[in-house]
């Protein structure tokens, strides 16, 4: 299972590898957030919502597109929902055999820093997780 964030090839890399490798299928998640407006009432109907959610669908699909190319031979089961990362994840990772997620690449002073998701999916994932630094 890999957890998708635009822009982070590299921890797609490493899971689609790894899938290709042990013959098995990738679970790809992506995880989005409804805009602010959603919130406060502002939307009269369930269309914009719905616009929303495939557009969504629809990113993740480009963002899989070159991979699916490359490893034709691995099977992908495309996720994408609303909600806060750590926990849509973590309901995610259950039965699955490895969590990929990616780190962004920052220079601290005092050493690399796990953001907020990949803190969370290492400590509440129950099964292997695979950081994967990218830029």
């Amino acid at each position: 299972m890999v957890g998708v964030a635009k822009g982070a090839d590299e921890p797609l890399e490493f899971a689609f590898e790894a899938a290709a490798r042990h013959d098995c299928p990738l679970r790809a998640v992506h995880v989005w957030r409804s805009p602010g407006y959603f919130g406060f009432g502002l939307v009269a109907g369930d269309s914009l919502t719905g616009d929303h959610a495939q557009r969504e669908a629809a990113a993740l699909t480009e963002a899989l597109r070159p991979w699916r190319e490359r490893y034709r031979t691995v099977e992908v089961v495309e996720d994408s929902a609303p909600g806060r990362p750590v926990d849509l994840l973590t309901d995610a990772a259950q039965g699955a055999s490895l969590l990929v997620v990616g780190h962004r690449s920052r220079h601290f002073p005092l050493g690399a820093r796990a953001g907020s998701v990949t803190y969370g999916v290492l400590h509440h994932v129950p099964v292997p997780v695979a950081v994967v630094p990218h830029r």
